[in-house]
């Protein structure tokens, strides 16, 4: 197995892990509303400071975008908006969060190498959802 392989195997049992330890022994399945995923998220423990189980967040990754010349540039992507907190497991690095089956799927995608997830709180009773273009400096300083 090269280094990639490794990397990704050791990212995967990582993933497990903190899938394992968020849910823990009672499990999160009398919780989600029908149709939802329990879907649980490595998230630095000073993302986690003001994020509680009932708030809603929405969920950026940042990351290197190929710009159509060939040149690259960090980006952030609003990915997931208004997602509902189920539990969070500061200890384990972990939020565990309710989403529908493609979002799960986009949630699976932000995880990985060379890649930053954040959850930003959201103040109570908002649940506008509001199209958003990728952030970058560039479009900061032109």
């Amino acid at each position: 197995m090269g280094k990639l392989g490794m990397l990704k195997s050791a990212w995967l049992a990582a993933l497990l892990m903190t899938t394992a330890a968020a849910v823990g022994a009672q499990g999160a399945a009398g919780s989600l509303r029908s149709g939802y995923r329990a879907v649980s998220l490595p998230v630095p423990p000073h993302q986690m400071a003001y994020i509680a189980v009932g708030d809603r967040v929405d969920v950026l990754v940042t990351f290197e975008a190929l710009l159509p010349k060939g040149t690259k540039e960090m980006v952030t992507a609003t990915i997931l908006q208004n997602v509902v907190v189920l539990k969070t497991e500061p200890a384990a690095g972990a939020v565990l969060l309710e989403l529908n089956p493609n979002e799960a799927q986009y949630a699976a995608l932000s995880v990985g190498p060379n890649k930053s997830l954040w959850l930003v709180a959201r103040a109570p009773g908002d649940m506008s959802m509001k199209p958003m273009e990728m952030a970058s400096f560039r479009k900061l300083f032109r």
